[in-house]
């Protein structure tokens, strides 16, 4: 799973609008984008003070049942957090684009970022913490059967190195923070093994 998608380096055709081959977190990201007027709304009810258990969340995607059944039971348990989360996803979906090449987004370090940045992103929030962000983004491999086990291990990696980051007070530099992949201690698939990430594919 990855927060942009898996795209595949082996081949010409883009996947990206392939519903077998779009991530879980892919599709949080849409959400949010799609959404950002309504989860804002709902982050500012709740920063001014304001009443959320009557907010109206009937335009919100949760709705639409866009959300996998993990997602969906913690997005129900608590909405201002969910609401949080997407926004962490679409963020870390929009700086590994700009941080990485297209082919590095597949499995690769770019993929790797993704998952980094948005559960550092999430455990960096004072209104999700490191344990809503391990529960969603536990939840998130959980709740997707077709995802192969490989990629799965891959994710979780990178997913609780995020949070270790956000542990020990790092600073929130996207740019800085890719030293965390250049150093190896996340995880990439390469011929079908998992192996230390590195600086390839990263944009000038």
């Amino acid at each position: 799973m990855n927060l942009e998608g898996k795209h595949s380096n082996t081949g010409a055709t883009d996947t990206r609008s392939d519903p077998v081959c779009e991530s879980q977190v892919e599709r949080l990201a849409k959400i949010a984008d799609a959404s950002i007027r309504s989860l804002s709304a709902l982050i500012f009810m709740h920063d001014e003070g304001l009443p959320t258990e009557a907010a109206d969340y009937s335009d919100l995607p949760i709705v639409k049942d866009k959300l996998n059944p993990e997602e969906k039971k913690l997005f129900d348990e608590n909405s201002l957090v969910g609401a949080r989360v997407l926004v962490c996803a679409l963020s870390a979906t929009n700086k590994a684009d700009d941080l990485y090449e297209k082919f590095a987004l597949h499995n690769g370090n770019g993929d790797a970022f993704r998952h980094m940045y948005w559960n550092f992103r999430m455990a960096s929030d004072t209104d999700i913490g490191p344990l809503w962000a391990e529960r969603w983004g536990n939840a998130h491999e959980d709740g997707d059967p077709r995802q192969p086990q490989i990629e799965r291990m891959m994710d979780l990696h990178n997913n609780k190195r995020g949070r270790e980051l956000a542990a020990a007070k790092v600073d929130d530099d996207p740019r800085a923070l890719r030293a965390a992949i250049r150093n190896g201690s996340c995880r990439i698939i390469q011929q079908g093994a998992l192996v230390r990430s590195n600086a390839e594919g990263e944009k000038p």
